[in-house]
């Protein structure tokens, strides 16, 4: 499937709500749950690439960097007196497989501090998900706000 078959209906229910679930549950996971729920969504060797506006790319590999790396930017955010929010407000196929799937999302990246709701940025990502033993789980994942806000 891919995009200019956006209006198909070629692919597995089960496989589409549960790779929608995954996108989603890595916005909402990071606001309401344990960040190693929010870990959980990724392959253990998962390629997370942070991408400037200019399009310069920082490749993290694997969950433990990826980890690493979020922990510190969830750490400062909290010292500042902050608590990170991300939204996901648009989710696209670009291809979908029974084992394998492509997706494009657009959102927002916010703070919330002593009640006060600043936008910081738009996002755009770009994923890839697998699906092992019944589980869909994100394996690439872009994250390129268009504004570096943290």
């Amino acid at each position: 499937m891919s995009q200019e078959d956006a209006g198909q209906t070629k692919f597995d229910d089960s496989d589409r709500l549960a790779i929608l679930n995954v996108v989603n549950a890595y916005a909402v996971r990071v606001d309401y749950y344990p960040l190693d729920d929010w870990f959980d969504l990724f392959t253990d060797d998962i390629e997370y690439v942070l991408q400037t506006p200019g399009g310069e790319q920082t490749p993290l590999q694997g969950k433990e960097a990826v980890r690493q790396f979020w922990e510190g930017m969830f750490a400062n955010a909290e010292k500042q007196g902050n608590k990170l929010k991300v939204s996901i407000s648009s989710i696209t196929f670009v291809e979908e497989s029974d084992s394998s799937a492509h997706v494009m999302t657009t959102g927002f990246l916010s703070t919330v501090n002593s009640g006060t709701f600043t936008l910081l940025t738009s996002l755009k990502y770009e994923g890839w998900l697998v699906k092992h033993d019944h589980i869909w789980k994100i394996k690439k994942w872009i994250d390129a706000p268009d504004v570096m806000a943290l």
